[in-house]
C-alpha cells in the first residue's frame, strides 16, 4: 500500500488566483495566450483635492525642471522616492491641488510627453 502525500489546498488554488482578471485569446498562429482584463470602473473623485503624480527618470534636475515647465503656474511640491538599485533611475512624487478632472488629466499628459521624464505613475 502507498501513502500519499498530504495535499495542500492552498497550493492548487493559487495558480488559479493568479489566472483572475486574465482572459485567454489564441493569436493569429493559433497560439494560445493570456492577457490582463482592465477594471473601467472609474473612481468618485471629489474636486478640487490634492493629487500625488510619480515621475521616473534617469537625472533629478532635469526632472524638477520638467515638472517647472509643467507646473509653472500651480503650487507643488517635489519629494525624492526610490532608486534603482543600480542608481540608473530615480523617482519623484509631485503633489499639487488639481480643480478638476481636465486640469488632472491635462497635467499627467503634460508629463507622459516630456521626454525627460520615462514614465508617469
Amino acid at each position: 500500500m502507498k501513502l500519499r502525500a498530504p495535499v495542500n489546498a492552498s497550493a492548487i488554488a493559487a495558480p488559479r488566483r493568479e489566472l483572475r482578471g486574465m482572459r485567454s485569446q489564441f493569436s493569429a498562429k493559433g497560439e494560445k495566450t493570456l492577457t490582463r482584463t482592465m477594471n473601467t470602473t472609474k473612481c468618485d473623485i471629489e474636486y478640487p483635492c490634492r493629487w500625488t503624480y510619480k515621475i521616473i527618470g534617469q537625472d533629478e534636475a532635469m526632472l524638477r525642471e520638467a515638472v517647472t515647465g509643467v507646473l509653472a503656474e500651480s503650487r507643488y511640491t517635489i519629494t525624492p522616492s526610490n532608486r534603482s538599485r543600480t542608481g540608473k533611475y530615480l523617482c519623484l512624487n509631485i503633489e499639487t491641488e488639481v480643480h478638476d478632472e481636465a486640469r488632472r488629466i491635462e497635467i499627467y499628459e503634460a508629463l507622459r510627453h516630456n521626454s525627460v521624464i520615462t514614465m508617469v505613475l
